[in-house]
């Protein structure tokens, strides 16, 4: 997950370098009046590093693929997909996202919304109809009990799936690994 976190969450773990640079970087002279770049000092957001790190646990789930408790700050995999990068990832986004959710830092969570919306549009033709459709009332009941799986969950998992070359979905599941028709 170490691994998994510096390839693919620059975004989440705020590096100057992510699509958030915008946000978190700026220009400024120093005293010979040259400009610079300059990044503020962020938060380490690492699931590992923050204030209360993530404990990663294997267990036999009885028929559960994956759990991501944000108030026990644990991922729990069953041994049958411990190796899966799909569901390791897919419980990553799900413990960022709940790591920035009432925090102070929660504006980054519409900032990346908006900036994986804007980068995954030139990427996905189809992407509003995916957007609707997994937003659509009827398909939130694949959902119930299975925790929060909002707009920003989706577009960060469509952002791995590309840059897996995986069918668009696979990250997300619940349905959503195929063309997008019909869900």
């Amino acid at each position: 997950m170490m691994e998994y976190e510096e390839a693919f969450f620059e975004d989440f773990t705020l590096k100057p370098d992510s699509i958030l640079h915008d946000f978190l970087c700026y220009e400024t002279k120093d005293a010979s009046g040259n400009w610079f770049k300059y990044a503020e000092d962020q938060p380490d957001t690492s699931l590992f590093c923050y204030e209360t790190p993530y404990d990663i646990k294997i267990a036999d789930l009885d028929g559960v693929v994956s759990i991501c408790n944000t108030e026990s700050r644990t991922i729990t995999i069953d041994p049958e997909y411990v190796d899966d990068k799909k569901v390791i990832l897919h419980e990553m986004i799900h413990a960022y996202i709940g790591q920035f959710e009432g925090d102070q830092f929660s504006v980054f969570l519409e900032c990346l919304l908006l900036r994986l919306y804007n980068e995954l549009k030139t990427k996905i033709s189809d992407l509003e109809g995916r957007i609707i459709n997994h937003a659509h009332t009827i398909r939130q009941e694949d959902f119930y009990d299975h925790g929060s799986h909002g707009l920003l969950f989706l577009l960060k998992s469509f952002d791995l799936d590309l840059r897996l070359s995986l069918p668009l979905g696979s990250v997300c599941s619940y349905g959503r690994d195929n063309t997008g028709e019909g869900i």
